[in-house]
């Protein structure tokens, strides 16, 4: 089939480690809010700032983990979805697939090119079940009319956007720290960088979600045709004979 790939259980995989992250997010929230409450006591003893901060490396470690084992089965599910448009032979596609994966850690590249790829992924799907489905798939002609819909996909690079630029500026002020009010806004920053982390994956999951129910379309779509294909082959064969 072209090496067409199935990517549900893929997808199933992503949206589990997106709700692990969810709670390590939620958790990392409860964590800040707690250091920014301290902080804006303005004095705190020894003992009060050691396990703010032992707490502080427990949930930043758990964070981290979640995240790193997310990029990698995010980007997995990600690739496949571009590289069965690229199999099924659409011509509408903005990059090679290869940049599915590549795009993520090229710098200036990964404020947009991910973006405009998930943005191909979601349209030329919902194009390709509309133009091939037949009236024998009736499940299949369900597709949303309104296939231009792509404000799902606008805010979730959005929250993605704000909750990397803000924990980035956070970072950078709290190693450059040296009062309390700078240790303050640097926490602060945090905060609306697990508001925004938190909305980004609650998004993300949906989009992950609706892009799926479109990509198991689309791979029963292309199976059929597929084995249509197969069938008349062979019976011709047997003419032939």
């Amino acid at each position: 089939m072209k090496n067409i790939l199935d990517n549900s259980q893929r997808a199933k995989t992503t949206i589990t480690c997106f709700y692990i992250l969810l709670v390590a997010y939620i958790l990392m929230l409860i964590s800040d809010f707690m250091e920014y409450q301290l902080l804006s006591k303005g004095s705190f003893g020894y003992a009060e700032a050691d396990a703010n901060d032992m707490r502080q490396l427990a949930v930043y470690l758990l964070n981290f983990i979640a995240q790193v084992i997310l990029i990698v089965v995010f980007i997995q599910w990600f690739r496949r979805a571009f590289h069965n448009l690229h199999k099924a032979g659409i011509k509408n596609l903005n990059s090679s697939e290869g940049w599915a994966a590549g795009a993520w850690f090229v710098p200036i590249m990964s404020l947009f090119r991910p973006y405009q790829i998930m943005k191909n992924i979601w349209t030329e799907t919902k194009n390709y079940i509309r133009n091939n489905s037949t009236e024998n798939e009736t499940e299949l002609d369900s597709t949303e009319e309104n296939t231009s819909d792509l404000s799902l996909i606008g805010w979730w690079w959005a929250t993605w956007l704000i909750t990397s630029i803000s924990s980035n500026i956070s970072a950078q002020i709290s190693r450059k720290a040296n009062t309390i009010d700078e240790f303050t806004n640097s926490s602060l920053l945090s905060l609306v960088s697990d508001i925004s982390g938190i909305v980004c994956i609650i998004i993300v999951i949906k989009m992950v979600k609706e892009s799926q129910k479109d990509q198991d379309k689309f791979f029963r779509i292309w199976s059929n045709k597929e084995t249509s294909s197969s069938f008349e082959i062979s019976g011709s064969d047997e003419i032939l004979d």
